[in-house]
């Protein structure tokens, strides 16, 4: 539970050591927001703008909870990230809202299958995905993101491609408050080399994917915003390419750049465990 620690301890931030910034992730104990803000320099979402956005909240057997995003990638399944279902039993999952507390449909389920690889102190490895206790009905206000294609695996590295994040996590750094608003930002995305100067080649892998804030570098994801989907536009289609991990303890309107899980290295691990058939 050490990940969770860092966020009981009223978010204390660990010194840097080997590299300028050791990551934090972004999960956070549940708390009621006082006001309803903005994810980090960013907007308010619309009615069903990502209807594939899940909030889930994660329960630990010693009955604390944290707040974290996932996606819908089939009629039963969730992606997210590891360390949003490690050490947790259940998960309340909220559908088709676009406001934290008022979910057109919710469910709780037990089962999750983490990365056997995942590693809590490295952030390496950080996907898991959630089985829904039954199948859900597509609609217009609930339905599956675009997971990436076998050729995007083999070519894409995204770099300084625009792409759009969304979570209902912490507006800023000097707030310990949750948004009940789901809210968006857009990203750039940036070459790991220039990643790993901030974070170093143990914490940015091959399966890192890193940005910056589009407009500016203090447009970012904070904590709360966990698991949730960065996506890219492709001709009206979105495609998630990404899974929200971790910020510098810097804070995160620093400047420095987000982490993510870089979908396109998962995509066997996600069609094997879930059946998921994934486009060539």
């Amino acid at each position: 539970m050490s990940v969770l620690v860092w966020f009981v301890s009223l978010l204390a931030f660990v010194s840097a050591r080997t590299w300028p910034d050791v990551p934090v992730t972004h999960s956070i104990p549940e708390a009621a927001p006082t006001v309803q803000q903005r994810i980090v320099n960013g907007s308010s979402a619309s009615v069903h703008q990502f209807p594939w956005f899940v909030s889930i909240r994660s329960q630990a057997r010693n009955g604390l909870q944290s707040i974290c995003g996932g996606s819908l990638i089939s009629t039963e399944w969730v992606l997210t990230a590891a360390h949003c279902t490690h050490n947790y039993v259940s998960y309340n999952l909220g559908f088709g809202s676009n406001n934290l507390n008022s979910p057109l449909k919710s469910m709780t389920s037990t089962e999750a299958i983490e990365h056997l690889r995942y590693n809590p102190d490295t952030l390496n490895y950080d996907i898991s995905v959630i089985k829904l206790p039954e199948h859900i009905v597509y609609s217009t206000q609930i339905y599956a993101v675009r997971l990436p294609t076998l050729n995007q695996a083999r070519q894409g590295q995204f770099h300084t491609t625009k792409a759009r994040v969304c979570g209902y996590g912490r507006t800023g750094d000097g707030t310990q408050s949750l948004s009940t608003e789901l809210n968006w930002v857009d990203k750039r995305i940036i070459t790991n080399d220039q990643c790993t100067r901030s974070y170093g080649p143990t914490i940015v892998q091959p399966s890192t994917l890193c940005t910056l804030g589009w407009d500016n570098n203090s447009q970012s994801t904070c904590n709360g915003d966990s698991g949730g989907p960065l996506l890219i536009d492709e001709g009206g289609l979105w495609t998630q390419i990404g899974i929200v991990s971790f910020v510098s303890n810097q804070g995160c309107a620093s400047g420095h750049p987000a982490g993510y899980v870089r979908t396109t290295s998962f995509l066997n691990w996600i069609s094997i465990n879930t059946g998921i058939a994934i486009r060539p």
